[in-house]
């Protein structure tokens, strides 16, 4: 331990309470001095937490001491693309960025004060709504609106949606649709920035019926049943079917030239039946006869439409793999066979190919002097196939078909758009869909309703 001496020991205490008086004494007058200095001219309503929006204004509040109380006072600003300020202590954003203000004593500049302040940019605000999405419900199911505000670059993008009567619609924050009773209500969409933008859609539930389109069973009803055989052209008659749609292959010739036309999908029966031997196009109607016995041929599934009222859906097929299409004389026959039915006035002849249906056309104007109902089934793998190209026009196929002078065009249901239904409409062409199934019962909707499709085709019942 070390021991101070007497003279030591007060040589020591003289320099502590020194600098307690130093601490006391002299710190506090020159804070006091900053503070008074301070107070000579200082702003009221501006500090570094401030932000101006580019475009908009803001007024300079000051106060001063007394002594500078009726001095004029200058204003500047450090970056004048960032914020001007005028000589009434108006500060203008101008854009994004930050920049400081100085308010001064004109006379004795050295008196002064200064703050740095933010621009930002406005947030752009919604302007308008579009609201898109299937405004025709069937009872009991549901579907999604979609808003779309503009700008594109509006700060808060968000909706609130509204049903005017929650009973026949009922819609969820995200725009989904609960269809209730029959009926109609509004739906609106109201931006949430506080624009007070909206846009309102009439919504409509139905109940689907028979009588709501043509409702077309696909290759017949087959649920539980072989497609395209007698058993499914009997069953969509029983369930009410305004047509019967069936595929159709000229068989090869018999060793006395015969032949028929026989009743499949596919160019082979083994799919469905599960045997056959080879193309249909390859066999006679003996051999099919004898290999597949459920397979059926045009002629009975003429009567059964005739029996039940159905309008025969004749698809002519093609076979792309090596251009195998229905003969000249495949397709008199055809004719012949419909017209004996007495349905030629009736039948509805479709086909991917349309140099099947032109040649259908001409042969039922120059032996029949008929004009029957003609569709030219479009899709994009086959109109690619058509048109020798990757990518398929489909406005280039339209205006084919208007060349052609056939009835409809009938369209693939994922690639039907409001575009071509207009395009098929303006050139004097009528609109038709296919194939649908259990759960499209709003497509079914808005393809008629919205696209003005005439008829559909189904896999399904949907009343």
């Amino acid at each position: 331990m070390f021991e101070f001496r007497k003279e030591q020991r007060i040589s020591v205490s003289f320099v502590i309470v020194f600098t307690i008086l130093v601490f006391i004494l002299v710190i506090p007058v020159s804070t006091n001095k900053a503070a008074a200095a301070s107070k000579k001219l200082y702003f009221k309503n501006i500090s570094s937490n401030t932000v101006v929006k580019v475009g908009k204004t803001l007024k300079i509040r000051y106060g001063t001491s007394k002594k500078y109380k009726n001095k004029k006072i200058g204003f500047r600003s450090s970056n004048k693309k960032v914020a001007t300020v005028s000589k009434k202590g108006v500060i203008r954003g101008k854009k994004k960025g930050t920049v400081k203000i100085t308010i001064y004593i004109k006379k004795k500049k050295s008196v002064r004060a200064t703050v740095t302040i933010h621009v930002k940019n406005v947030p752009k605000r919604v302007k308008s709504i579009r609201i898109t999405g299937n405004r025709t419900l069937v009872k009991g199911t549901t579907a999604r609106l979609k808003a779309t505000v503009a700008p594109a670059n509006a700060a808060n993008k968000k909706v609130k949606w509204k049903s005017s009567n929650k009973s026949i619609v009922k819609v969820s924050g995200d725009g989904k649709l609960t269809a209730g009773d029959t009926g109609s209500a509004r739906i609106t969409a109201t931006a949430k920035d506080g624009s007070r933008v909206s846009k309102s859609v009439t919504v409509h539930v139905i109940k689907l019926n028979r009588s709501f389109t043509r409702f077309i069973a696909h290759r017949g009803y087959h649920t539980g049943i072989k497609e395209n055989t007698a058993a499914a052209f009997e069953a969509a008659g029983a369930q009410g079917f305004w047509g019967c749609e069936c595929d159709i292959w000229e068989t090869a010739r018999n060793t006395e030239g015969e032949f028929d036309i026989v009743i499949s999908h596919d160019n082979t029966f083994k799919r469905v039946f599960g045997c056959g031997g080879g193309k249909t196009y390859e066999m006679t109607a003996e051999t099919i006869q004898k290999n597949v016995p459920e397979a059926c041929f045009l002629d009975e599934y003429l009567q059964i439409c005739k029996k039940t009222g159905m309008v025969p859906v004749i698809e002519i097929k093609y076979d792309y793999d090596n251009s195998t299409g229905m003969s000249n004389t495949g397709i008199s026959k055809v004719l012949n066979k419909v017209n004996e039915a007495d349905l030629l006035n009736k039948a509805h002849f479709i086909s991917f190919h349309p140099g099947t249906l032109v040649r259908l056309k001409k042969a039922a104007a120059s032996e029949y002097n008929a004009k029957p109902y003609t569709a030219y089934l479009m899709s994009d793998t086959f109109l690619k196939e058509n048109q020798k190209s990757d990518k398929p026009d489909y406005m280039k196929a339209i205006s084919s078909a208007a060349a052609n002078k056939f009835t409809a065009v009938s369209f693939k249901k994922t690639e039907l758009t409001k575009e071509r239904a207009e395009a098929c409409r303006k050139k004097g062409l009528k609109v038709e869909a296919w194939t649908f199934n259990n759960g499209d019962e709003n497509l079914v909707c808005e393809q008629v309703k919205a696209l003005g499709a005439v008829s559909i085709t189904t896999n399904a019942t949907f009343w």
